[in-house]
């Protein structure tokens, strides 16, 4: 499935260098990024795992996902729980396989993303979506240059897959 989701975009972080030029310093780059091309593989009860915003703030970069459990196929989806870990600020990180390709059906490379912090588990009742899933992008780092796609694949088998151009610093 494809879907354009719009967001607004804020870079900052340009430094002065020499006679008054200005150039961006990655390393106190941040931005967050909302406009992408995103393609979710839904499992057999259509839950589905969609990219709502990339951000990078000085050398992390990631995603911030929804989760959406619902089902045209039974009248009520089953529960789904999602392990991970919570952080100090209250973001929850869920353990992903990160993967890139050059072309969105694969075939893929193998990386993976986790966050170490107290264990939870988020549940997710029928009908419902939630927000806030984050993902560390720092698998696919190596691979923004060359352009590609690059596929996020949680435990419970929902994955999204997105154009890792859209991970790019701004211009």
């Amino acid at each position: 499935m494809k879907r354009l989701i719009i967001w607004v975009l804020a870079a900052t972080g340009a430094t002065s260098v020499g006679k008054g030029q200005s150039t961006p310093h990655p390393e106190r780059l941040s931005w967050t990024k909302g406009e992408t091309h995103c393609f979710s593989r839904a499992t057999a009860d259509e839950r589905r795992l969609e990219l709502l915003s990339a951000s990078r703030d000085h050398d992390q970069l990631s995603g911030d996902y929804t989760f959406t459990n619902i089902s045209e196929k039974v009248p009520v989806a089953p529960t789904v729980s999602i392990q991970g870990v919570q952080l100090p600020d209250g973001s929850f990180w869920p353990p992903a396989i990160l993967e890139v390709g050059d072309d969105p059906k694969g075939p893929w490379r193998v990386g993976a993303s986790s966050k170490v912090g107290p264990e939870v588990t988020l549940t997710i009742p029928a009908t419902l979506m939630v927000g806030g899933l984050e993902v560390d992008f720092a698998a696919f780092k190596p691979y923004l240059a060359g352009g590609g796609w690059g596929r996020v694949t949680l435990a419970t088998g929902e994955s999204a897959v997105i154009d890792l151009k859209f991970l790019r610093d701004p211009e």
